[in-house]
């Protein structure tokens, strides 16, 4: 999770933006490039800084491990913040191209930078890209099922895509939920009375569960390939032995026994896999790496 925030504006749906906040128009392109140190408008100033990531710590270098070994082409970063994730593909020799909702937040002045409303349709057209990354985004949108299609649909055929998003399904996030009623993606309630130029989405405002994110792809054609973490949690891993052995009967009488249809059921067992890994029992922020696998409208048969 990022710290509180740091994160102004970023995830901020553009119909929240007013329409005097100036250089933030839907859809408007804006290709930084590179000026002379001598220019008057403040680009010196932008190409002395850095870009910070703007997640907890280790969780780019987790990313990273899992795109640093896909083939090298265009990559899209969506929610590229300052554009440390995007400098960082640069430098991997992928052809980037940064998105977000507030090109003010933005000062990689090396790679482009197109502005998009995340919750519309984004920019780009179909099959664009070899490789979609998405660092802590889903959980900051209103509407998963379409973030995942715009995500599908702007990436190529035999592209990937490579999303984060807290870890829901944790035993130490099952217990906090038990407890209280709220998972530790979004352990407290959001002040809706909170005015403050893109506040709200500057929050969990939307924990994205492991099934809606496979429902959401598989609707697509795509298919959950494989999913890493960006550490272990230690009370969950404590407890996994504990209580292992009840969270697979539950699971498996859920998913498995109480569902008759035979093409459901062999779904199930896939998703149940995924549920009962032990690293999805006790990882922090899970790393989906996705493929298409069909095409969608025969997804939808």
């Amino acid at each position: 999770m990022p710290p509180r925030g740091a994160r102004k504006n970023i995830f901020m749906s553009i119909t929240q933006l007013p329409k005097s906040t100036p250089g933030v128009l839907l859809r408007q392109t804006r290709i930084i490039e590179k000026r002379s140190p001598n220019d008057d408008d403040g680009f010196a100033a932008i190409e002395n800084r850095t870009p910070k990531p703007l997640t907890i710590p280790g969780l780019h270098e987790a990313v990273q491990k899992v795109v640093a070994k896909l083939p090298r082409g265009s990559l899209l970063d969506v929610g590229a913040g300052q554009g440390a994730f995007s400098l960082w593909a640069q430098q991997q020799n992928f052809t980037v191209t940064a998105t977000d909702v507030d090109p003010n937040n933005y000062f990689t002045p090396t790679i482009p930078f197109q502005q998009a409303d995340l919750g519309g349709r984004w920019p780009f057209a179909d099959a664009s890209f070899d490789i979609v990354v998405s660092i802590e985004v889903l959980e900051h949108v209103e509407n998963h099922y379409h973030f995942l299609r715009e995500c599908c649909r702007v990436c190529k055929p035999g592209g990937r895509i490579v999303l984060s998003t807290p870890n829901c399904h944790s035993i130490e996030s099952r217990l906090n939920y038990f407890l209280t009623g709220f998972d530790d993606c979004a352990p407290q309630p959001i002040d809706h009375e909170n005015r403050t130029l893109g506040s709200i989405y500057m929050e969990h405002i939307h924990p994205a569960p492991l099934p809606i994110i496979e429902f959401g792809l598989r609707r697509c054609g795509f298919e959950i390939e494989q999913v890493t973490y960006n550490r272990r949690r230690r009370l969950a891993t404590a407890l996994l032995p504990i209580l292992y052995p009840f969270l697979w009967w539950r699971t498996f009488r859920h998913l498995i026994l109480r569902e008759h249809d035979a093409d459901s059921r062999k779904r199930n067992r896939n998703l149940m896999r995924l549920l009962l890994d032990p690293k999805m029992l006790t990882g922090r922020i899970a790393v989906f790496t996705c493929r298409k696998v069909v095409d969608p409208a025969s997804a939808d048969q």
